[in-house]
């Protein structure tokens, strides 16, 4: 095979696979407007004719991307996947629709739906006309931010690891709790430790959280730490953090 040949071939198959990691991010369908929208889909066209359909018209739906302009923000509530939320609205009242994107730590939105789990919302910014007139009033935007952030501490001095626990400073934290779910696996098998009534910021050894496990850190075992955040019972987020057993006992 000659090398322009070969390179042509090459090109292709970069172009199909870019065509299809695409694909895979954003999908399209038009359906009739009798039918559900599938799950992860979301509306963005309505009343498109069609005789073919018993209700005479059909829709667009598409599943979420940044900048994707649809038609019902509550769908949004119960996506699956990444969490998306309004950050604009375009058109009159009466024909709006709401541009979304994916929800990011610190970002603007429109302050139409509850921030997404692992995420909470403060008032931003006195309204600016973006948000557009919902219930015939002027929408306002919000910031929204992660409830916490965990990470593992490892020494440089080689001492223990400690998993660190960070509520956002913006939380009225007297109102969260945390808990905290050790499993150690080793061997094919598992064990699950559960500290509860946590609360502030923390930095906790393995020792802290789940003592009966240090022998199996001693013994090489791989462990996730899964921390829930309460507000009052209710779970705001949860998020996991791993960790070797050498780096548990250090050095």
């Amino acid at each position: 095979m000659n090398i322009k040949k070969k390179s042509l071939i090459l090109g292709a198959l970069a172009l199909a696979s870019a065509v299809s990691a695409l694909s895979a991010q954003a999908e399209s369908r038009i359906q009739c407007s009798n039918i559900a929208t599938p799950p992860g889909f979301l509306l963005v066209e309505e009343r498109i004719p069609a005789s073919k359909c018993a209700s005479g018209f059909q829709v667009k739906v598409e599943t979420p991307r940044n900048g994707l302009a649809i038609l019902l923000t509550p769908q949004l509530v119960n996506l699956p996947g990444k969490p998306y939320r309004a950050t604009s609205v375009l058109g009159p009242s009466s024909a709006q629709r709401f541009v979304i994107n994916e929800v990011v730590n610190g970002n603007l939105y429109c302050d139409l739906q509850p921030a997404p789990y692992n995420f909470m919302s403060q008032p931003a910014v006195a309204s600016d006309g973006s948000c557009g007139i919902v219930n015939g009033l002027d929408s306002k935007r919000v910031r929204m931010y992660e409830v916490f952030t965990p990470t593992l501490e490892v020494p440089a001095s080689g001492g223990p690891a400690r998993v660190k626990v960070a509520l956002n400073s913006r939380l009225n934290v007297s109102g969260y709790n945390y808990a905290v779910r050790t499993t150690a696996s080793l061997n094919g098998g598992s064990t699950t430790v559960v500290k509860t009534g946590l609360t502030g910021n923390g930095s906790y050894r393995l020792s802290d959280l789940a003592p009966t496990l240090v022998s199996q850190a001693n013994q090489g075992a791989s462990f996730s730490f899964e921390i829930e955040v309460f507000s009052g019972i209710q779970s705001a987020s949860k998020k996991t953090v791993t960790a070797t057993g050498a780096q548990l006992i250090g050095n």
